[in-house]
């Protein structure tokens, strides 16, 4: 009920959007990273993904350009469309969003997005109104002593806040993750960190980037999750923590 009082309201605003930049280019992501925006509450995020790596497949195969909104509140993705390639017109991002702009616009228009002019990629850890922010992992493995050898089993991420006056942390969880025993998690995927964040315009919400590695049929890409952090609600002392709320 609350998503859509707040798309109502964002309705009676005017929204236009241009074609987004790459960023994060030289870590080489699948599909890449283009953001897009927030929602004028700062509680949803939206970016794109375009692709033309097809490794063994023969092109247009493996094409896409996709459009993404995450709910910083519940790390849901609300909304994601995705247009294949096809051999009816020359795949770049350009001829993309000009064919698709209408059906993209009216989307983003729903949920509220207002586009950002230009974007920067905050490393951790990073001073902000008198706050240290940093991220913390914890992962429970089991298995051989060989590290490659054990299987993540739970994963936690923390984002922690110090008081640069007073010197004292306090952290938050922001994720938690369970893995089945048939899920398949690469190496590299296991050990994924994120060490990275886009900041929202008012400062208050945070989307953390993921950067895992993947296998598919013996071709390894680097993939992105968001994850999403309200700076604003309730953090814990030491080991005794808020979950986001």
């Amino acid at each position: 009920m609350a998503l859509h009082l707040f798309v109502n309201s964002a309705c009676s605003q005017e929204f236009e959007y241009f074609q987004p930049d790459e960023i994060l280019q030289s870590e080489k992501i699948h599909g890449g990273f283009y953001p897009i925006g927030w929602s004028v509450e700062e509680s949803l995020f939206a970016w794109a993904k375009f692709n033309t790596e097809t490794f063994d497949a023969t092109p247009p195969e493996g094409y896409f350009f996709q459009i993404n909104i995450l709910c910083v509140k519940t790390q849901e993705v609300v909304f994601e469309k995705t247009y294949y390639g096809d051999e009816s017109f020359e795949f770049t991002l350009k001829n993309n969003w000009k064919k698709h702009y209408k059906e993209v616009k009216t989307k983003l228009k729903e949920y509220g997005i207002k586009q950002n002019k230009a974007f920067e990629a905050l490393t951790f850890p990073f001073n902000h109104n008198g706050y240290r922010y940093g991220v913390l992992v914890e992962k429970t493995f089991r298995g051989e002593l060989e590290e490659y050898q054990q299987r993540l089993i739970e994963e936690k991420i923390f984002i922690e806040r110090m008081d640069i006056s007073r010197n004292d942390f306090l952290k938050k969880e922001l994720t938690r993750k369970v893995y089945k025993h048939g899920d398949f998690i690469v190496f590299d995927e296991s050990r994924a960190f994120p060490n990275k964040c886009i900041m929202s315009p008012s400062g208050s919400k945070l989307v953390l980037l993921k950067i895992k590695g993947h296998y598919y049929h013996g071709d390894y890409s680097k993939h992105l999750e968001l994850i999403g952090a309200n700076l604003s609600t309730p953090y814990g002392w030491g080991p005794n923590y808020y979950p986001q709320d």
